[in-house]
């Protein structure tokens, strides 16, 4: 796990979020992903404002919550490995740029998702094989990252707003997807477009296309 990568990601959002599970790992989050960081002694939020450089001066600036296992969204999330009702997602070849982010999609047999690219960053030196599901909570779902057998992130799908660019975008992926035998229809899109309309009232900005959920 790159914790400078997870210093990033706290400081672009100037939040963190810091919780230590029932097996005394510490887990780091700036409010739209959270990590297990193992091999550290759980440290509180000013200490590791200190290891991520965070002058004095620029904390006032930050929100900063050291969270129970009952407080606030993790009453939702299951911290387990392993969750009866985990679905597992498909991370495949096609991704879709949008405002200068990167979204990676992912999917399962009737549904397809997307993730900021950014968030799985700290990943990048686990040594197994990541896999990527989808994990129900009491009011939606999560992604959950594994390394292994081993729950290693939480991180919020980003949500989708009804703008005339973006579907001209995830139109041509979807088609895309189509011309390459990727999908066998175009069901896989259909949970895309759902949420399209399940948000359409919802979007303040029309330029807003992505974001991401808070967990």
């Amino acid at each position: 796990m790159k914790i400078s990568k997870i210093a990033s990601l706290c400081k672009r959002n100037k939040h963190l979020d810091t919780y230590v599970d029932r097996n005394g790992q510490q887990w780091i989050g700036n409010g739209v992903a959270m990590y297990c960081v193992q091999g550290i002694t759980p440290m509180k939020e000013n200490d590791l404002l200190s290891i991520f450089e965070v002058p004095e001066r620029q904390r006032d600036f930050w929100t900063c919550s050291e969270l129970g296992p009952m407080d606030g969204p993790l009453s939702e999330i299951d911290f387990q490995d392993e969750v009866q009702d985990d679905t597992v997602l498909v991370h495949g070849i096609l991704s879709l740029n949008w405002r200068d982010k990167t979204y990676w999609l992912l999917q399962n047999e009737n549904e397809i998702f997307a993730i900021n690219r950014d968030y799985a960053t700290p990943l990048i030196d686990e040594p197994d094989y990541l896999t990527y599901h989808k994990r129900p909570t009491k009011e939606g779902f999560v992604i959950a990252v594994k390394s292994g057998l081993f729950l290693k992130a939480i991180i919020a799908p980003a949500i989708l707003h009804n703008t005339e660019a973006f579907m001209q975008e995830i139109q041509g992926v979807s088609a895309l997807y189509a011309r390459m035998a990727l999908a066998p229809s175009m069901r896989f899109f259909d949970g895309f477009f759902k949420n399209i309309e399940e948000n359409k009232e919802n979007s303040e900005d029309e330029d807003s296309g992505y974001q991401q959920e808070s967990l």
